[in-house]
């Protein structure tokens, strides 16, 4: 049962933070953001909610006012608006109940298969940094064009980590290739 509740509460940020649009928003007081004087090009060390990425210099943080959305980036250059992509991570305190990455992530596949409007395109075992994790790669109809989703689920011994890239499908690739670096840089603090 509770790791339903831990499913169903990483679904429920994930559909609602994929539409979610930039604001205006205070500094959260207990994010740090270290960056370099000396290089622009370092990327930037995100530290808050558990976790720490590396943010390259071709995405930057932007402000997303939805409860439970700990970190949200885009490409900091996009060709256009429709090469848009949005990165988003945050963190479900609700514990897993023990409960394998894989149990939670054949989970949440199960999830999205009973959604009507979501076609699973692939999912399995992953890495993001150096934990375990699982995917589930979506595509879904929205506003006359397909968006594609990738969510990446992880744990630890308290917590669930969701890593969400959406982007419109003829960009999905690209922002995928370049997101992986932020992917690859996660660590649990």
């Amino acid at each position: 049962m509770m790791k339903k509740i831990i499913i169903m509460l990483s679904l429920a940020l994930a559909l609602t933070a994929c539409g979610a649009a930039d604001s205006s928003v205070a500094d959260d007081p207990d994010v740090m953001i270290e960056t370099s004087a000396f290089e622009a090009a370092e990327p930037v060390i995100y530290s808050g909610s558990g976790y720490s990425i590396e943010i390259p210099d071709t995405w930057k943080k932007s402000d997303v006012q939805q409860e439970g959305i700990d970190c949200a980036l885009q490409p900091a250059y996009p060709h256009n608006d429709t090469e848009a992509a949005t990165l988003l991570i945050f963190q479900v305190n609700e514990g897993t109940g023990g409960s394998s990455v894989a149990e939670i992530g054949a989970l949440l596949e199960e999830q999205y298969k009973s959604m009507a409007d979501y076609t699973v395109a692939d999912s399995g075992a992953c890495t993001a940094g150096s934990c375990d994790g699982y995917f589930v790669t979506i595509k879904r109809e929205a506003e006359g064009m397909t968006l594609c989703t990738k969510h990446i689920v992880t744990v630890d011994d308290s917590c669930l980590y969701s890593i969400i890239l959406t982007a419109a499908e003829e960009q999905f690739d690209s922002a995928q290739s370049e997101a992986q670096a932020i992917i690859d840089s996660f660590t649990i603090d």
